[in-house]
């Protein structure tokens, strides 16, 4: 398996107290990133978004469209993936230690650091005029490391198919497909894979650090510690999709190895229950609109 690659990782500030554990954590969210990208529909959707797919969506295609599996699940060249893999490797990470840094800087200037305040990740113009994947490092910590982890990833390839694009901004069509859950005013990218690939939107709750799922009509469910523990060891997100589809009065089982001897293990049913009751959408931050100058 290719591991993803990037032009440059740095922390911001430089002297961040905290450089060495982002630097650690973010080399945790990139190895995990790396096999949720190269599986389906991750992998088609973001190849497509590299190839300019979906900029051939014209006003006419909107009236009357293809049903829009047609496009997911078209097969991707190998030729059409390594442009993918090209293009994300000429993208900048900035870790972004939103505590530390309270100075003016030539990374982050003055305006982007307001608009980034109470966003997850946002990519911007550096001065070096390429694109830069900035993370907000306090707004991803979540309840575990496994939620941050897996949080962090799917804020990664949110932000990721907004560098895509770069230098222009968002070229989604606007369709009903890519409208956004959390603000159904915009078309993007992000929203439209985070989707495709969940089932909804994801969100770590303000007062109990924890990772939910945004879906249409503002309605919340909560990803259980069982379940976050399997995507994280599976690195798959199948069966998250699997519990954003399940009916209000269902559930859900994940198998999980249990030992009983030495050489040997039986399977232990994990019964996950819908919970959605009272739930409300309340982010510790929001997803940031394509490019901020």
């Amino acid at each position: 398996m290719a591991f993803l690659q990037f032009k440059s990782v740095e922390v911001y500030p430089h002297d961040s107290p905290q450089k060495s554990e982002l630097l650690k954590i973010f080399d945790k969210i990139k190895t995990y990133t790396s096999f949720i990208i190269q599986t389906d529909p991750a992998l088609s959707i973001l190849t497509n978004i590299a190839n300019a797919v979906y900029d051939k969506i014209t006003v006419e295609n909107i009236i009357r469209p293809k049903p829009l599996s047609n496009v997911i699940e078209s097969s991707v060249t190998e030729e059409q993936q390594l442009e993918l893999f090209r293009k994300i490797r000429q993208l900048d990470i900035i870790l972004y230690d939103s505590i530390a840094s309270m100075g003016e800087d030539d990374t982050i200037n003055g305006q982007q650091r307001s608009c980034f305040r109470n966003v997850y990740g946002m990519t911007i113009r550096s001065q070096k005029k390429i694109p830069s994947i900035v993370l907000n490092s306090r707004l991803l910590e979540g309840e575990n490391e496994a939620c941050t982890i897996v949080f962090g990833s799917i804020v990664l390839l949110h932000e990721i198919t907004h560098g895509l694009v770069f230098p222009g901004f968002s070229s989604t069509p606007a369709r009903e497909a890519f409208r956004c859950y959390h603000d159904v005013d915009t078309y993007d990218g992000g929203c439209y894979l985070k989707h495709q690939m969940c089932g909804g939107e994801m969100f770590i709750h303000k007062t109990n650090k924890k990772m939910y799922l945004l879906q249409q009509g503002n309605k919340v469910r909560f990803v259980t510690g069982d379940l976050l523990q399997h995507i994280y060891d599976e690195h798959s997100f199948e069966n998250l999709l699997d519990y954003a589809n399940m009916g209000e009065s269902e559930s859900m089982s994940l198998t999980k190895p249990q030992p009983t001897g030495e050489y040997s293990s039986d399977v232990c049913m994990i019964n996950l229950p819908n919970k959605t009751e009272g739930a409300k959408h309340c982010p510790t931050g929001e997803y940031h609109k394509p490019l901020c100058n």
